[in-house]
């Protein structure tokens, strides 16, 4: 098993990317004035991805684990 810092670190990363690709996807159909209800769904999706980063990333919920004072100052 990993590092649990590093595994919840690269999940945030994968929802980054995705975060970005919504996002994108967004900003080309505006510039083409496509889909109106689909720019409507995909900003909620990019909401909920938003929403999951930020609790995902408090400090409150990182992983504790063997490798703890990596991380946490507290542990010091």
């Amino acid at each position: 098993m990993g590092n649990p810092l590093l595994s919840h670190i690269q999940r945030q990363h994968d929802v980054a990317i995705t975060l970005e690709g919504v996002l994108e996807a967004v900003s080309i159909l505006r510039a083409e004035q496509l889909g109106e209800n689909a720019v409507d769904s995909l900003m909620v999706v990019a909401l909920d991805l938003v929403g999951r980063l930020t609790q995902d990333l408090d400090s409150i919920n990182l992983p504790v684990g063997r490798d703890r004072a990596l991380y946490d100052p507290r542990s010091a």
